[in-house]
């Protein structure tokens, strides 16, 4: 598994990140989530979901304000708990990378009912790179203070490119 860091952000780091990522097939085929599984430290499968195969999975909407946006926004997306049951299975870790290289790890335990949503559209629109997406980890910040942290603001990954698991 990678080691957790949150990579500084140079315009560099972020042009070249971009780059790749256009240039990548997945890309060329459309936006895409990357999911690569390791099992004791060694890659086991890795495999990619399309925006329009999440978009079939059961959708949540979510409504609330973030600290990136003005007003109150609206969300539609996979719940994590559905990513969880219907994609990636039993999992001990998952970790969110995104774009530009940030990476960081979404608890299991936030895979609830009321937990995050993978969102592919803000405010009725499918999302592009320029936008945050083609997905952001979106908390219902709005409905519980301890969604209104430090913490889960660093879990709010945009740009996601993919999800490493640990089975």
């Amino acid at each position: 598994m990678r080691i957790l860091y949150n990579s500084p952000l140079s315009l560099k780091g972020v042009l070249l990140s971009l780059i790749v990522f256009a240039c990548s097939p997945a890309f060329a085929e459309g936006p895409s989530l990357d999911i690569i599984e390791y099992k004791n430290n060694e890659i086991t499968r890795n495999y990619t979901v399309s925006i329009e195969d999440l978009s079939k999975l059961p959708q949540t909407t979510i409504e609330t304000t973030t600290i990136w946006t003005e007003g109150v926004q609206t969300f539609v997306g996979p719940s994590f708990k559905t990513i969880v049951e219907d994609l990636l299975g039993d999992v001990t870790e998952v970790v969110a990378v995104a774009v530009n290289d940030y990476i960081i790890d979404i608890p299991i335990e936030h895979a609830t009912e009321n937990g995050p949503i993978f969102a592919i559209k803000h405010n009725g629109e499918f999302m592009t790179i320029r936008s945050k997406g083609p997905i952001w980890i979106i908390y219902p910040y709005d409905s519980d203070e301890r969604f209104q942290t430090e913490e889960v603001y660093s879990r709010s990954v945009w740009q996601l490119l993919a999800l490493e698991i640990e089975r």
